[in-house]
């Protein structure tokens, strides 16, 4: 879900860390399921 993290993992963050805490950590995560999409492109390119 956000940013490609499962509901249980972000309620386990969430228990631990502020808010603001959380949104730093939200704001530099890289989102697993655009850079996986992109890099299977790209292995389509390259074949």
């Amino acid at each position: 879900r956000l940013q490609g993290f499962p509901d249980w993992a972000f309620d386990r963050a969430q228990a631990v860390n502020s808010n603001s805490q959380l949104y730093k950590q939200a704001g530099n995560s890289v989102t697993v399921n655009v850079i996986e999409a992109i890099a299977r492109k790209l292995e389509e390119t390259d074949e």
